[in-house]
């Protein structure tokens, strides 16, 4: 424990430093994308912290465990290629020069750490397009980076595996995880500090993130998998082999038995038989010589066979006159007799069904016209055997550290390099009456305090027993593991970048071309065309947008051809529901009036009207609904049409306003409002009363003086509130006094530079009418106001009234 937490403290340096210079640069670079000077410099700083990894490492018996690797990716992958690359060649340099790291791993060391800053270089420019990684593949990356660091040490010391595995073994846990745990910790940090969530649930993430994602998460699966399933694999390939090298030295070691066994049985018995000779030449060979005989080179029968196959000795008598024949086992040693190229035959011991059923080995030679046989009991065999046996397994090996031991029927010890012949097997933890009598039969045991794989095999009356202990096993087991272990996390990690970039360049690159196309035609531009076309599909389905387009296009013609026809038919409607014809009142000419608006659209919600409200009184009005379009002038006609018939029924211009807005605002369900301002004014007597609901002050321009507003309380507009009051104001409008009454389409009309035309410029125009007629006055400021506004486009209803006494009536 105390080397992780030295380890993580190692670590710690770059992890901080990462942290701290990433909002540092932010807050002074635009999109954290630090000046190549300044990248230099932060990869000069990281190598010195990836050196400082080299000099602090923990030594591990003949291994030396570091964080070297961390600072070349942190410099890479946070800030920029350069930094990387820079990082990585000084921590990998510093380390082959180091005269205090291992030289075991030297190369493999120095490969790695270059390695680390030339990769995250290559990723953050090539794989994220210069932008940071997820915490999730910052992982993956420390670890792989690690992963390859363990496999050099494997190729370069391919020649001394034995040794490279320990030191293997002892650094690829605590390097792959601390490395691995950093870096994913130094990008999770900057995400959190980022106020980004682990997840990034609170928005939505981009394909390519999208993508890696599940990538990684798809190929750690499939690492896992595959990993898994070549641990069982090598697992079971390691005890087959085993089995199967024991098997093959169990084979050596009988087949060596047999031979040289019946090599000496051979021997002796032509021994016997040149013996059996001399007898036969100096005197008639009896029983009894056959019985000294026996009892001279211990074995249990002699037996002379003539060319018959009938024994015409014996050293048992009773044997003597027996047919060969007669018996499947004994009619075996005929083929000396009958085969001219057979000299010498051996039978495995056996039980012999003539013998009480004791084991017995025969061995026969030609001899004479016929053939000897010689017998041996079991314990004949061992002691004939025993010299052979006993010096056959002392140098026999079974892989690296592997053995043979051979035990008697007794249970006794024969031949073992390590000791112990003559003592009893359990001496070496072995129950002879325990073991299997299958051919080859498999056992997991512990042997001299040792776990081991154990064969077994009797032959001959000896149990061969081939033991290799289990640790050299699983040594290999291992080995094989770790090597397919490395190779398959590098190649996965080559795969998920090859798939990871063609998945990007080819589907992302062309979905965010036809995004961009789509924004275009969104944003209104139908002429837009996507022409995406590096494979069929996209081919398609930019043939596909661009019809759509197109049948959208014819779509919008005709529904904006309806839509003109409708807008037509209802500015008509407007327009003849507004007094439109001038003169006005024929027979009237002591006052001058005329009014006209200009919508911003076909159908707009401003208007006006005049009337006499009784033979003497002339009311004028001018309004403007909010909204534009069809609503509004539906309002519009509503609001005219209940505001004439309360002021044709002779209240006052307050009380119109009172009652209208009543009206409207219970039938307001569109929540749509309209500024009024009435005027009734005395024909007699010059007098006018009017009445404002929240609309422009009306102008009055007197003869040989500036334009005024006049003063009034524009009160709240017409459906807003059904309890509001309206008050009223008194003017005098005198001959020749001219009353202009206007919309804010005139006061708001706005230039291409943004700027209103407002009521000074207004007031300034009226100075130059003074004995204009009506229509020329609204034709002056129309007019005004165009070369104002220039070639921008109006944004609202321009409308206006003009009306001037030319006289007062006289009092009948």
């Amino acid at each position: 424990m105390q080397v992780y937490f030295r380890l993580l403290f190692t670590a710690s340096i770059p992890i901080i430093s990462s942290i701290i210079f990433y909002f540092v640069l932010k807050n002074k670079y635009k999109e954290n994308r630090p000046p190549f000077f300044v990248l230099v410099a932060l990869g000069i700083l990281f190598g010195i912290y990836s050196s400082l990894g080299t000099e602090f490492g923990v030594s591990i018996g003949t291994a030396v465990i570091n964080v070297r690797d961390v600072a070349p990716l942190c410099a890479g992958l946070i800030f920029g290629g350069p930094a990387g690359v820079i990082a990585g060649l000084i921590g990998g340099i510093e380390r082959y020069l180091s005269p205090n790291a291992a030289d075991y791993t030297r190369i493999a060391c120095t490969t790695a750490t270059i390695l680390a800053g030339a990769l995250s270089a290559f990723l953050r420019r090539v794989i994220f397009d210069d932008k940071r990684p997820t915490w999730i593949f910052g992982i993956a990356v420390g670890a792989i980076i690690e992963v390859f660091h363990m496999l050099m040490i494997f190729v370069t010391h391919s020649t001394d595996i034995i040794n490279a595995f320990p030191v293997v073994q002892a650094c690829t846990g605590p390097m792959v995880g601390i490395t691995a745990i950093s870096l994913g910790f130094t990008i999770l940090t900057i995400d959190i500090l980022e106020h980004k969530t682990l997840f990034q649930k609170k928005e939505k993430i981009t394909l390519t993130i999208e993508l890696q994602k599940y990538l990684v998460l798809c190929i750690i699966f499939a690492f896992v998998l595959t990993g898994t399933y070549a641990y069982f694999l090598q697992n079971r390939v390691s005890y087959e082999r085993t089995y199967t090298t024991i098997k093959t030295n169990i084979d050596d070691i009988k087949n060596r038995i047999e031979t040289s066994s019946e090599d000496s049985l051979i021997k002796t018995t032509k021994n016997i038989s040149y013996q059996i000779s001399k007898i036969m030449d100096s005197s008639r060979l009896q029983n009894s010589d056959l019985a000294g005989l026996a009892e001279s080179y211990n074995t249990s029968e002699i037996n002379v066979i003539d060319s018959k196959g009938i024994i015409t000795a014996s050293n048992i008598p009773s044997y003597v006159g027996y047919d060969m024949k007669n018996n499947k086992e004994s009619e075996e040693f005929m083929i000396l007799i009958t085969d001219p190229k057979v000299f010498q035959y051996a039978q495995d011991m056996r039980k012999d069904t003539l013998n009480d059923g004791r084991n017995e080995k025969y061995v026969g030679i030609k001899f004479k016209e016929g053939a000897l046989q010689v017998g041996y009991n079991e314990n004949q065999y061992h002691d004939a055997i025993d010299e052979t046996v006993a010096d056959l397994s002392n140098n026999w090996h079974i892989g690296e550290h592997g053995y043979a031991v051979i035990i008697d029927d007794d249970g006794k010890i024969v031949s073992n390099p390590n000791g112990y012949v003559g003592y009893g097997a359990m001496v070496i933890n072995i129950d002879i009456s325990k073991l299997n009598p299958e051919e080859f039969a498999r056992y997991e045991m512990i042997i001299s305090g040792k776990e081991c794989f154990v064969m077994s095999y009797i032959t001959e009356g000896f149990t061969i027993l081939g033991i290799v202990p289990k640790d050299e096993i699983l040594l290999s087991r291992d080995i094989s593991l770790y090597t397919v272990v490395f190779m398959e996390a590098i190649i996965f990690f080559i795969i998920f970048l090859f798939v990871y970039y063609i998945t990007k360049s080819v589907v992302v690159k062309n979905i965010e071309k036809i995004n961009v196309s789509l924004g275009n035609i969104s944003d209104g531009n139908l002429d837009t065309v996507v022409n995406v076309r590096s494979n069929k599909e996209f081919s398609s389905l930019s043939d596909d947008i661009n019809k759509t387009v197109d049948t959208l296009k014819g779509y919008i013609d005709k529904e904006a051809k309806r839509i003109d026809s409708d807008l037509k038919f209802a500015y008509q409607i407007q327009r003849s529901v507004l007094p439109n014809v001038f003169p006005a009142f024929h027979g009237h000419d002591e006052f001058d009036i005329f009014a006209g608006t200009k919508p911003a659209k076909q159908v707009g919600g401003d208007f006006y009207d005049f009337f006499f409200g009784d033979d003497t009184h002339l009311v004028c009005l001018i309004a403007d609904v909010s909204g534009k379009g069809i609503p509004a002038a539906m309002f519009m006609m509503n609001a005219k049409t209940i505001i004439k018939n309360l002021a044709m029924g002779g209240m006052s211009v307050s009380e119109v306003l009172t009652e209208a807005n009543k009206v409207l605002a219970a039938e307001n369900d569109a929540g749509m409002f309209v500024t009024v301002w009435i005027g009734s004014i005395d024909l007699v007597t010059g007098e006018m009363t009017y009445a404002s609901a929240g609309h422009n002050p009306a102008i009055v321009v007197r003869e040989g003086k500036n334009p005024e507003m006049l003063g009034a309380k524009p009160n709240l507009v017409l459906a807003a509130i059904d309890s509001a009051k309206y008050e009223e104001h008194k003017a005098k409008l005198n001959p020749k006094d001219v009353l202009y009454l206007y919309t804010d389409g005139v006061t708001e009309a706005t230039d291409s530079n943004k700027q209103l035309f407002g009521d000074d410029r207004l007031l300034d125009t009226l100075k130059t009418v003074e004995g204009q007629s009506c229509y020329d006055v609204c034709k002056t400021v129309l007019a005004s106001v165009d070369k104002f506004v220039g070639d921008a486009e109006q944004f609202d209803d321009i409308t206006m009234l003009s009306f001037v006494m030319n006289y007062l009536l006289n009092k009948q």
